[in-house]
């Protein structure tokens, strides 16, 4: 026999009695816990944990530890039984650890008493505010020992970046509810910093949303809610099990430690309306971002109400004197901040021009928020008007004709002094600006058939083929126009509207589109 074939059943017959060990181990794991589990229903839980604690078996003693600590937690919702038997695991097993020889046996030990180390942190964390159970302070204190311990043991035993992501957000949850928000914002830092290393995006997602806690309880309220609602809608946008899981988390973590609910009011809120979902994210970076680009427009709507004094005149000739593009980093879902060091980071503006604009919303913050207050009411009957019937019909018809089944379209709604509608296009969103009293269906409509129509660009490009001077979106946007009527936009569009009646009739989107180039066409004389 050679060998190859040799080695090969070595190590086949060496699993195989590795595996009998495990099955083994654990067996007799769990018939320690039934005779600790006895002892402890008696009253006699000092008798149980010194059964528990045997003389040179550990990884069974703390495997048998692990069942009663989950047991009591989970099914028996008993905190204090929780904690001392975790207590006396953690002792044993470093004791165990210091005194064994072999270093493969003294790894296997100490991440036994790192995972129950962790357990107890976690189960003594006063924020999840688990029904049935009571936290104490002794508790708690025990839970921030544990959950240092457990950030030592991830890295004497290099468990990865994985581990310390979940070592370092347990530390931070502990400071958080332990008066200390600046500690825990760092520790949360860190617990992201490793997530990212991992290739955790839920888990980063998760921890820049604990960022927001800690901000909202350190005395920056609208940056801390700001980012809680950003990361929860990040974290729902994700999808997966563990984004869904954490979001929920945060939702309810927020709630509880900050008398938040990001549900109600609060994160992304999602309209359904016929095909087509609107989704508007949280007041944040985008709004505000708006409304001062706005501010600096002479003879706006937002300058004639907002009568600036001298200062803010100065304040605002600072977002001048940058003469860039800062649109792609405050157009998003998030904060100011969030922008800000985005922005900052990919080199979009320097740490000193990254100060500088902080310092400007920071100034401006007061008269945007009584903007947008004056104007709240304007924006809650847009948002109603989406809901209507007659809104889901229309949009309904209009995924009919262009075959489009659905549209998810993302809208920052800005409160507008103004009496006219005006919207801004953006790669895969909306700027709207909402006027008082003003008719906003005519613009929504539009703006949904301009999305739907670019959707199928490829037979907007075969109607324009050959015709110089027009492009798909110049097409798109008469087309729209012309299913509202018209407008001194696209004037060419205004002859369509008898004609794209009878084309929705017919379903015909190719003839009107190549009656609309005609009638472009014709308009510039070709």
């Amino acid at each position: 026999m050679n060998r190859p074939i040799v080695a090969f059943l070595l190590v086949l017959v060496l699993y195989a009695v590795a595996s009998e060990k495990v099955r083994a181990g654990d067996e007799a794991a769990k018939a320690l816990a039934g005779t600790a589990a006895a002892l402890i229903d008696q009253g006699r839980r000092a008798d149980a944990i010194r059964r528990l604690q045997l003389p040179d078996q550990p990884l069974v003693a703390l495997g048998a530890f692990d069942l009663l600590i989950l047991h009591y937690y989970w099914q028996k919702e008993d905190l204090p039984v929780v904690v001392d038997l975790a207590r006396g695991a953690i002792v044993y097993g470093r004791s165990h650890a210091e005194s064994e020889a072999a270093a493969e046996v003294r790894s296997r030990i100490l991440l036994r008493v790192k995972a129950i180390a962790y357990n107890l942190a976690s189960f003594t964390w006063p924020g999840w505010g688990e029904e049935g159970i009571v936290v104490r302070k002794a508790d708690r204190e025990q839970g921030v020992t544990a959950a240092d311990l457990n950030l030592r043991l991830a890295k004497k035993l290099d468990r990865g970046s994985k581990a310390l992501s979940a070592a370092y957000w347990i530390v931070g949850a502990h400071q958080l509810t332990s008066g200390e928000p600046s500690t825990a914002a760092m520790s949360f830092e860190r617990a992201k910093h490793y997530a990212g290393k991992a290739g955790d995006r839920p888990g980063e997602l998760m921890n820049r949303g604990y960022i927001g806690v800690a901000l909202a309880l350190g005395g920056k309220p609208m940056d801390g809610m700001g980012t809680i609602r950003s990361a929860i809608s990040q974290l729902e946008a994700e999808g997966s099990g563990d984004a869904l899981f954490y979001a929920a988390q945060l939702a309810d973590v927020g709630r509880r430690l900050i008398g938040a609910d990001w549900r109600n009011g609060g994160g992304n809120r999602r309209i359904e309306s016929g095909p087509v979902v609107f989704q508007f994210p949280a007041w944040g970076a985008a709004g505000r971002y708006h409304i001062l680009k706005r501010l600096l427009v002479p003879d706006s709507p937002y300058r004639r109400e907002a009568r600036l004094h001298d200062f803010e005149e100065l304040v605002l000739a600072r977002l001048t004197s940058m003469q860039r593009d800062l649109d792609p980093w405050f157009y998003v879902p998030g904060t100011v901040d969030d922008a800000v060091f985005a922005a900052a980071g990919k080199g979009a503006l320097s740490p000193a021009e990254a100060v500088s604009l902080s310092e400007v919303f920071g100034v401006m913050e007061e008269r945007i928020a009584k903007l947008r207050a004056a104007h709240e009411d304007v924006l809650k009957a847009f948002e109603d008007s989406l809901r209507t019937e007659q809104a889901a019909r229309s949009l309904e018809l209009l995924a009919e004709f262009t075959g489009v089944p659905s549209l998810m379209l993302t809208i920052f709604a800005v409160p507008t002094p103004g009496e006219a509608a005006v919207v801004t296009r953006l790669p895969g969103s909306l700027v709207i600006e909402v006027p008082r009293g003003g008719d906003m269906d005519r613009a929504v409509i539009r703006e949904v058939a301009f999305a739907l129509l670019m959707r199928k660009e490829d037979v907007l490009w075969a109607a324009v083929d050959g015709t110089e001077g027009l492009s798909s979106e110049t097409l798109a946007e008469g087309v729209a126009l012309a299913l509202v009527g018209g407008g001194p936009e696209q004037a060419w569009a205004q002859p369509l509207g008898p004609k794209l009646r009878k084309a929705m009739t017919d379903g015909d989107l190719e003839t009107l589109l190549a009656e609309a180039v005609e009638a472009w066409s014709a308009s510039r004389g070709k």
